[in-house]
């Protein structure tokens, strides 16, 4: 069983009226509210919410929803709530703001066949990267979709590792903003290095020894191409000397006629 700490403070009597303080942190979902009808008065439990010290009002409905989407997220919070000492309402979610659910890499791995994470704490929408260290600059790999959940997420995905040693590490982001970087992990591969034919002139055509990402660039380091595969089609390059950057080393050839 996972636990939560949400740290409430039960009721304060004041005049008649008595409070309810929550404490948390935003997580990205709102809270709910179950406010009783008193029949005999005729209105609703709850006089007064606020969050962080910022009057809501007074809701008059049954069910409330206190909208949290105002705070920046793993912003602290603290709602209170005023409400008769002939009832007591209740937060139906308050797990949504409980502070161990802060989002958290649990594992990360790399083995011959893929490249695996496990989670927590996730909230909706969130997108992770996978990135790999490449010349002394990260480079993302793929991007995926996060499953969401609060509890523990799994994935795994097809592996495409370069030669000798890779470095890989996940950014989570959400709403477009990075919320968190992993550590870094590794994977040393059995793979040989990549070499490429015609090795001193090139005509037309390079063929790569297997298939992978390649970059060729001028002799003062602009990018000319980018792609993966294991053919690239050199024709329209001017004739002279160009590197070609495969996997981690950057080597040279020569365009012919």
């Amino acid at each position: 069983m996972k636990w939560f700490v949400v740290a409430i403070l039960l009721p304060i009597s004041f005049a008649g009226a008595q409070e309810i303080r929550v404490t948390g942190i935003y997580k990205g979902k709102d809270l709910y509210v179950h406010n009783p009808y008193l029949v005999e008065s005729k209105t609703f439990c709850i006089s007064n919410i606020s969050v962080n010290g910022r009057a809501l009002g007074t809701p008059k409905t049954s069910a409330y929803k206190i909208d949290l989407s105002t705070f920046s997220l793993y912003q602290n919070l603290e709602i209170v709530i005023t409400h008769s000492g002939e009832c007591f309402p209740s937060i139906i979610n308050a797990q949504v703001i409980g502070e161990d659910q802060r989002f958290e890499f649990v594992s990360l791995r790399a083995d011959n066949n893929s490249v695996s994470w496990i989670t927590g704490g996730e909230l909706r929408n969130g997108i992770f990267k996978l990135q790999r260290m490449k010349r002394e600059e990260w480079k993302t790999v793929s991007e995926y979709h996060g499953k969401g959940n609060l509890d523990t997420n799994q994935y795994s995905i097809n592996s495409n590792h370069y030669s000798g040693e890779n470095e890989y590490c996940l950014i989570y982001i959400l709403d477009g903003s990075e919320v968190l970087t992993s550590d870094s992990f590794f994977f040393n591969s059995g793979l040989n290095s990549v070499t490429f034919f015609p090795e001193k002139e090139v005509e037309d055509v390079i063929l790569l020894s297997r298939f992978t990402d390649y970059t060729i660039l001028d002799l003062d380091n602009n990018i000319l191409m980018e792609g993966e595969g294991d053919e690239i089609n050199v024709k329209a390059l001017p004739k002279g000397e160009y590197g070609i950057i495969l996997e981690q080393d950057l080597l040279y050839f020569t365009k012919g006629y």
